[in-house]
Formats: C-alpha cells, sequence, structure tokens
C-alpha cells in the first residue's frame, strides 16, 4: 500500500511540464516501478533474495576490465580458458569454497565436481 501511495505522490508531482529537466525520465520510472511492482520488492518479503539484480553484470566486470587493459585475449583459446577457471572459481566462491582450495584442486588434477558444489556436504 505504501508504495501505491509513494507512486501517486511521484504522479502528482511529476506534471507534464515539458520544460523540467529530467522530468520524461522520472515518468519512465513511475512506470517501471507500476509496471514491475511486485519483482522490485519481492526482497521484502523473501530475504533470502538480494535487493539487487547484478550478479550477472559483476561477473562479466573483470573480463571487460581485462579488455579495456590489454585491449584483447591473445587468441579464442585463451579466451575460453579464461572464461572456464573464471567461472570455476565463481561458482566455488559462490557456493562457500575456498577459492584457493579450489585451485590447488584443479592444478593437482581434482577438481571439483558439479555434485560436490551443490551438494550438501561440507567440501573436502
Amino acid at each position: 500500500m505504501k508504495v501505491d501511495e509513494y507512486l501517486a505522490e511521484g504522479w502528482s508531482e511529476n506534471n507534464p511540464d515539458k520544460n523540467k529537466y529530467g522530468a520524461i525520465f522520472e515518468r519512465s520510472l513511475l512506470r517501471r516501478i507500476k509496471k514491475f511492482k511486485e519483482n522490485y520488492f519481492k526482497w521484502l518479503e523473501d530475504f533470502s533474495l538480494p535487493p539487487f539484480n547484478n550478479l550477472s553484470e559483476r561477473s562479466l566486470r573483470c573480463v571487460k576490465s581485462h579488455m579495456k587493459i590489454s585491449g584483447q585475449f591473445e587468441s579464442v583459446e585463451t579466451a575460453e580458458n579464461y572464461a572456464i577457471i573464471k567461472s570455476y572459481i565463481e561458482t566455488c566462491r559462490k557456493n562457500k569454497i575456498n577459492e584457493i582450495v579450489a585451485l590447488k584442486r584443479l592444478c593437482d588434477g581434482n577438481p571439483y565436481t558439479v555434485q560436490e558444489i551443490l551438494s550438501n556436504a561440507p567440501p573436502k
């Protein structure tokens, strides 16, 4: 109910004045919140959900930084290897597995399997 009250207040303050700087962006935001209200505020009901949805963007940030600094990967194979290792490390991190232990196991030829990562058993 509070969200609806705030949206109504936002609409009343945002007159269709074409000279007001940013008015079109305000109206866009108000329409988007109204349309996706359930999704925007779901995390308030279920605390296990993050209040944002930028995990994929965060995962790609390091690749974009590498591209900015180096300009490119040496080859397609190098890029694929980088992506595989990065994905492995990120998966382990998100499942509370120590990254150093995970990399050591990877280098020893005994990487964590999907079953190990997703199981409820503590990591070895």
